[in-house]
């Protein structure tokens, strides 16, 4: 059950997937959940049949992505990225994760263009 964590304040909470993204950065709550939402979400909850959960195990993990090496720069990359059009065109960029594109709003709100003259 969702508990207040002594040491912090901050409450654990079951939460429904499409919120996960928003806990990327505080995973946590500071507010006790409300008892009726946590018993709606879990009362939907079904249990995995059993020849599921064992096709699952016998599946290997994926095979990691082949990253190219930190010295080789993408095909037709600058070398000498300016980091504000950088983080703008992360935070414009549609297809990016959205904690990717919230951090790059971060960044950039946290360091404002300087206006010179």
């Amino acid at each position: 059950m969702p508990a207040e964590q002594p040491s912090t304040g901050n409450w654990s909470a079951f939460i429904a997937p499409d919120l996960a993204p928003v806990f990327v950065d505080t995973p946590w709550l500071d507010i006790q959940p409300g008892a009726e939402g946590q018993a709606d979400l879990l009362a939907r909850l079904q249990s995995i049949k059993p020849a599921a959960f064992e096709a699952i195990v016998q599946v290997p993990p994926p095979e990691p992505a082949a990253q190219p090496a930190a010295t080789e720069a993408p095909a037709g990359a600058a070398t000498d990225v300016d980091p504000r059009r950088f983080l703008q065109r992360v935070l414009n960029d549609e297809t990016a994760p959205l904690a990717l594109r919230v951090d790059a709003a971060k960044a950039l709100l946290g360091h404002p263009a300087r206006r010179d003259g």
